[in-house]
C-alpha cells in the first residue's frame, strides 16, 4: 500500500504570528496577473459557509473571499487573520481578548469593526438561529467590545477548541449591518461579501464562480492573480484532463483519479499530498437494523478495506480504523479493531435475526467517484454476508437535504473531509443518528483540560469508543491528488484542511 506522508502531527491549535508558505521546489518569483481556471467536481446551493454544510463552499470562499478572526495555513497550524496578533487569554481559560487590524475593509467599502465581530457571534451563539455548527459557539456567554478594534469573549467553561473554531468556515465575518437581519442574511448565502484578497464578481449558476482580484486588500503585495475561476464539471475526469491538456483548465483541484497519476505526470505538475478525509459509511443508528450494535459490527466486518485500497485505488490510501485520519492530531491506528471476518459477519447478522435476508438502501452522492466506487465495491462485499445493498445514487444537494438534514436514509457514504473533527459524534442530532452520553462526556473533558497528557489521552479513548460501538465504517483516508499546468506556483500542497487557497498562487507565461 502506498502511503502518504503524515504532515499534521501537532494540536492545531499551535499559533504561528504570521501565514507560512510552503513553496514549490524551484519556484521562481512570484508573478502579479493573469487568470486561473480551476476544475471543481460539484456546484454548492450556496456560497456562505454559516448557513449549511458543503465542502464545496469552503474550498472556494473561505480565505479566499471570507475570512475569520483565525486562519489555517496549509500544515493546518492557526494563525491571526482579522486578528492583529494572537489574543489575550485569561488565567482560568475563560476570556479572551483579540485586537482587530486597522483599516480592513469589506468588499463592499465599509470598515470592519468590532460591531461585526459581535454582530456574528451574538447571532452563532443563540440557539434559536439556523447557522450551520452552532455548538461551536455554545461555550460563549458574551461578546464584549470595549471600543471599536477589541472583541472580548467570555466563556462559561474552558474550551481548548475555541480558537480553532474561530479559524472554521462557519466562524467567517461579514457586515454586521447586512448580517444582523433575516433579509441580509439571505442576500449573503448568495452574494458573500467578505474582506478576502478575493471578491465574489460572479456566479453563473450551473456553470462557474469568478472571483476578481480585491485592490483594498490590507495586504497590498496580495493576491497575485487577476481573477479565478471555479468551473462545475461533475464528476467528468475525463472532461477534466482534456480541459488540462487543451489549456482550458489550469487546475484539477482535487480527486484526479489515481489511475491516472503516472500518464499526467509526464505534463503536469500532479500533487499527491497530506488529506484529512475520512472516507465513512455512515449508518442510521436510530433506524432499523442500524438500531441493533450486532448488524453494525457485522457491517465492519464484511468490509475488506485493504482490497478496495488496493483494487479500487491502486494502492493510494490508508486503511483506518476509526473516525481520525493519518496524521491528524491524537490520531491512533485502530485498523485492526473490527478488521475483515466475513464468517463472523454472518453470524452476527444471524444472532439479529438476519439470515440471507436482510436488505438495506445505500444512498450515495453521484459527484464523488470516491465514494461511489467504493459503495460498488463495498455492497458486493455485503452481499457475500447475506446483505443485498441497493445503491441510490442521488444529487450532492439531495444528499444535504435527504441525508444531512432530514436523516432520511439507511446506509450512506461520505469523505468527512474536515481535519480534527472527532467532535461530530458528539453533536445531538447529527446526521449519524448516534447518541452516547460517554462520548460526550470524554469530548466535553477533553476541551476543559488544560493537561496536554490528559487531552491526548482523552482522544484516544474517544477513538476507542467508537470502535466498541461502531456508529459507522470508517473505511480509509485516500491523499489529497490535484494537477496543475506546469506554469501554475503557490497550490497548496496538502489539504490538512478543506481549502483551495489562492491567496500566494501565481501563473506564469
Amino acid at each position: 500500500m502506498k502511503r502518504f506522508a503524515p504532515l499534521l502531527a501537532l494540536p492545531a491549535v499551535l499559533l504561528l504570528t504570521a501565514p507560512l508558505l510552503l513553496a514549490q521546489s524551484n519556484q521562481p518569483s512570484p508573478v502579479r496577473g493573469g487568470s486561473l481556471v480551476v476544475a471543481m467536481n460539484v456546484e454548492p446551493g450556496y456560497l456562505d459557509p454559516t448557513a449549511g454544510a458543503g465542502a464545496e463552499i469552503t474550498r472556494m470562499m473561505h480565505q479566499n473571499v471570507l475570512e475569520g478572526l483565525m486562519g489555517f495555513q496549509e500544515n493546518g497550524r492557526l494563525f491571526p487573520a482579522l486578528a492583529a496578533s494572537s489574543p489575550t487569554i485569561s488565567k482560568d481559560r475563560l476570556s479572551y481578548t483579540f485586537k482587530l487590524r486597522r483599516g480592513v475593509k469589506f468588499h463592499n467599502g465599509t470598515e470592519l469593526t468590532s460591531s461585526d465581530v459581535k454582530v456574528k457571534f451574538d447571532w452563532a451563539r443563540d440557539p434559536k438561529t439556523t447557522h450551520a455548527s452552532p455548538t461551536y459557539y455554545s461555550d460563549i456567554t458574551a461578546v464584549d467590545t470595549p471600543d471599536a478594534l477589541t472583541v472580548v469573549f467570555k466563556l462559561k467553561t474552558p474550551n481548548n477548541d475555541f480558537l480553532y473554531n474561530l479559524a472554521r468556515a462557519e466562524s467567517i465575518i461579514e457586515p454586521g449591518e447586512l448580517f444582523k437581519t433575516a433579509e441580509g442574511r439571505e442576500a449573503l448565502k448568495t452574494k458573500p461579501i467578505g474582506t478576502g484578497p478575493f471578491k465574489l464578481e460572479a456566479w453563473n449558476r450551473g456553470v462557474s464562480v469568478k472571483l476578481a482580484r480585491n485592490a483594498d486588500y490590507y495586504i497590498s503585495s496580495l493576491p497575485y492573480l487577476d481573477t479565478a475561476t471555479f468551473r462545475f464539471l461533475g464528476d467528468d475526469q475525463n472532461a477534466k484532463v482534456a480541459g488540462l491538456r487543451s489549456g482550458d483548465i489550469d487546475v484539477i483541484a482535487y480527486n484526479v483519479p489515481v489511475e491516472q497519476i503516472d500518464t499526467l505526470k509526464k505534463d503536469f505538475n500532479v500533487i499527491v499530498g497530506n488529506s484529512s478525509a475520512e472516507t465513512t459509511v455512515s449508518m442510521n443508528n436510530k433506524r432499523k437494523p442500524f438500531d441493533d450494535i450486532r448488524v453494525r459490527r457485522a457491517f465492519n466486518l464484511a468490509m475488506d478495506k485493504q482490497s478496495i485500497v488496493k483494487g479500487g485505488f491502486f494502492g493510494y490510501g490508508s486503511v483506518i480504523g476509526s473516525f481520525n485520519s493519518v496524521g491528524q492530531p491524537y490520531y491512533v491506528d485502530l485498523s485492526k479493531r473490527n478488521a475483515f471476518n466475513p464468517t463472523q459477519a454472518k453470524k452476527l447478522l444471524q444472532e439479529a435475526g438476519y439470515n440471507n435476508n436482510l436488505s438495506v438502501k445505500f444512498t450515495v452522492a453521484n459527484e464523488f467517484p470516491t465514494e461511489r466506487r467504493t459503495a460498488e465495491i463495498y455492497a458486493q462485499q455485503l452481499a457475500k454476508v447475506g446483505v443485498t445493498a441497493e445503491i441510490e445514487l442521488v444529487p450532492f444537494n439531495t444528499w444535504i437535504s435527504k441525508v444531512f438534514l432530514k436523516k432520511d436514509y439507511d446506509m450512506t457514504i461520505i469523505g468527512h473531509a474536515e481535519s480534527y473533527d472527532l467532535d461530530k459524534y458528539a453533536i445531538d442530532g447529527y446526521y449519524f443518528n448516534w447518541d452516547n452520553s460517554a462520548y460526550k462526556a470524554l469530548y466535553q473533558k477533553a476541551l476543559e483540560t488544560a493537561d496536554d497528557v490528559e487531552r491526548n489521552n482523552l482522544f484516544i479513548k474517544m477513538q476507542y469508543l467508537l470502535t466498541d460501538q461502531v456508529p459507522g465504517v470508517w473505511a480509509f483516508t485516500i491523499p489529497y491528488v490535484a494537477a496543475t499546468r506546469k506554469n501554475i506556483y503557490g497550490w497548496w500542497g496538502n489539504q490538512a484542511v478543506v481549502q483551495s487557497n489562492l491567496v500566494r498562487v501565481f501563473k506564469t507565461k
